[in-house]
């Protein structure tokens, strides 16, 4: 500022600090305007395809939670937005890559060891809002993980998970 007002050029701080509070509101409008629209494909997605079962919606990360496939590659590095639909056969994986409505295949009930909604803390030891939605295998199912976790969107883990489970035609134990 110093080197502006010995040129003559005389800055007032109101317009300074007015600059960069517009800079970082434009900043963060366009990231909530991208995230929603994102979010509005899949949802669109989703209809267009039928897919009308009990379904919820969660983001993977790719830097705070472990893979959901066993081989991840195709999938875009920062993250997806994933729905889970629960059927009596068990539960699919939707996410929306390269513009098309993407079915990882069926995880049946069988194979399914539990489905939690868990505390997660990310970064150094920020504990997330909604917690994760946890979907636990016996083993493997090709194309998943045996872990997958996932952040829910519009609701807590704990009610996510519930949904989900609420479709599992087993005795409850």
């Amino acid at each position: 500022m110093r080197y502006a007002e010995a040129e003559g050029v005389h800055l007032d701080p109101v317009l300074i600090v007015l600059a960069v509070v517009l800079t970082v509101v434009v900043i963060v409008a366009l990231s909530v305007a991208l995230t929603f629209a994102r979010r509005s494909r899949l949802r669109r997605a989703l209809e267009a395809a039928g897919i009308d079962e009990p379904t919820v919606l969660g983001y993977w990360s790719r830097l705070n939670t472990v893979p959901f496939l066993a081989d991840p590659r195709g999938v875009p590095g920062r993250g997806v937005d994933v729905a889970v639909a629960a059927t009596t056969q068990g539960i699919h994986l939707w996410a929306l890559m390269r513009r098309r409505l993407t079915d990882f295949g069926l995880i049946s009930w069988s194979a399914i060891v539990s489905i939690d909604g868990v505390r997660k803390t990310v970064g150094v030891g920020v504990e997330t809002k909604g917690g994760v939605i946890t979907i636990r295998t016996e083993q493997p199912v090709t194309p998943y993980a045996k872990t997958i976790e996932l952040f829910p969107i519009g609701q807590t883990s704990a009610v996510a998970a519930e949904r989900l489970r609420a479709a599992d035609p087993r005795p409850i134990p």
